[in-house]
């Protein structure tokens, strides 16, 4: 109901905003936000955010595109079919590396059509949403393909389920930082991270040759 989706975006306003305020007064680098929500977006800019990230790619709610251009914010346009609740049943694809980059297109033109400059727009193919662990590792490899919409690649792969290991902690995110030097090595430009100081690490090694 409209009561139910507006009492969301108020605990997500509560646990969000809070924590972007402190972060702004601490911390230089830039901050993101993950909503796909207008009103939430636009209190995180203001809060000292300076990056949006919109798992639906525009998709859910088309007027945060109207927010970013106002705040001349970054954007990540994710690829993502259908809701988290159904996601696997829209993981099907004929074509799954060009399919992705279609409907990433798409986001990036009505981004565009609505005053977001390409300077702001980041692409993410959407490791883990919308796509079985044979579809990540397709993505993975033809990151490079992705390169082709003219935009700096953005994935996620950190302490995914797909992850071929049961294992936790130090184990899983050894696994997930092989996997963000595999991911840049093929044309990543970022990778989301939880354990910064070992994928960093890592890929400093492999840039060096080590």
């Amino acid at each position: 109901s409209e009561m139910c989706i507006r009492d969301i975006s108020d605990i997500e306003r509560e646990r969000v905003i809070p924590v972007i305020e402190e972060l702004a007064k601490r911390v230089e680098v830039p901050i993101s936000v993950d909503t796909y929500k207008a009103g939430i977006a636009e209190a995180a800019i203001k809060a000292g955010a300076t990056i949006v990230n919109d798992i639906s790619g525009l998709r859910y709610e088309p007027n945060l595109v109207d927010v970013v251009a106002r705040y001349e914010a970054a954007i990540v346009l994710m690829h993502f079919r259908g809701q988290s609740k159904d996601m696997y049943q829209q993981a099907s694809y004929h074509d799954l590396v060009g399919e992705v980059l279609d409907e990433l297109r798409e986001s990036i033109a009505f981004a565009l059509s609505r005053g977001i400059k390409r300077s702001q727009i980041i692409v993410d193919p959407g490791i883990g949403f919308g796509k079985r662990p044979v579809h990540n590792r397709k993505l993975i490899e033809g990151i490079g393909v992705l390169k082709d919409l003219g935009q700096p690649v953005l994935v996620g792969i950190s302490r995914k389920s797909f992850l071929p290991t049961k294992r936790t902690g130090t184990d899983r995110d050894l696994l997930s930082a092989q996997y963000a030097v595999q991911a840049v090595a093929n044309g990543a430009s970022l990778v989301r991270v939880h354990n910064v100081g070992m994928t960093a690490k890592m890929l400093s090694e492999a840039r060096n040759g080590v």
